[in-house]
């Protein structure tokens, strides 16, 4: 039973006892009520009261109310900062997996040079003149680490949630690695080309190169993206059902 904790010498509550009785029942008491604390959530005090209400139960000490709201405020803490990730994982997802379906398939049917163009504006504007795209880029990143931080204090370790959080993030991290290694030195290299000097047989060598990794890596972090994405979303689902 959550609020009302007997010792093994079926001791009443904190608030049923006697002055008289030992010092050492109180303190074990005191422990064991902290101990269950994290077995129930609660969305806030007026909850916790209503449970307490229809249960007959008696109140918590002001030590253990104090524990309480700390709790409360950390899950809040945590529930925001995973809507946070979810968003904004989501969010990079969405903007690979349109360049994977729909940019880099468009501009595939151009010549050589106007394909290296096309990319080479499309990467300049990113690169020059969008600073939500790195705002959504970086801060989903920041994001999801802060949520496995707060995880590890929040959710139950002997539970499924917190692998479901560390997985995401571990494939985050993938796929983070993967335009790290990949993506962004093509990037730099195309942007080092000057594509008017460049013969139609340096094009064509140059767009091959470029085109067949760039597609692989970034097929590869949009997957990766992606399962983080839908694992967050489902953490999420499960955190609020469960609150």
């Amino acid at each position: 039973n959550f609020l009302v904790v007997r010792d093994r010498q079926g001791q009443l509550p904190i608030s049923h006892r006697s002055h008289s009785q030992p010092h050492h029942h109180l303190a074990t008491t005191k422990k064991q009520d902290k101990m269950v604390l994290g077995k129930h959530k609660f969305h806030n005090t007026n909850n916790l009261i209503s449970y307490q209400k229809s249960s007959n139960q008696a109140p918590l000490s002001n030590q253990n109310l104090n524990t309480f709201h700390a709790m409360s405020n950390l899950s809040k803490v945590f529930e925001i900062s995973l809507l946070v990730a979810t968003y904004t994982t989501a969010t990079v997802f969405g903007m690979m997996l349109i360049f994977a379906i729909v940019v880099m398939l468009g501009i595939a049917n151009l010549s050589d040079a106007n394909f290296l163009g096309a990319f080479k504006a499309i990467d300049t504007v990113i690169q020059t003149s969008q600073p939500v795209f790195f705002l959504f880029w970086v801060g989903s990143v920041l994001a999801q680490l802060v949520t496995m931080g707060l995880g590890f204090a929040e959710l139950d370790k002997k539970g499924f949630k917190l692998p479901l959080l560390v997985i995401g993030t571990l494939l985050y991290i993938l796929g983070q690695f993967a335009t790290a290694r990949y993506n962004i030195p093509l990037n730099n290299r195309l942007q080092d080309l000057d594509l008017d000097d460049m013969d139609s047989f340096s094009l064509n060598t140059e767009r091959v190169y470029f085109e067949a990794n760039w597609n692989r890596a970034n097929v590869f972090r949009t997957w990766m993206f992606g399962f983080t994405a839908a694992l967050n979303a489902v953490l999420l689902l499960l955190t609020n059902s469960t609150l």
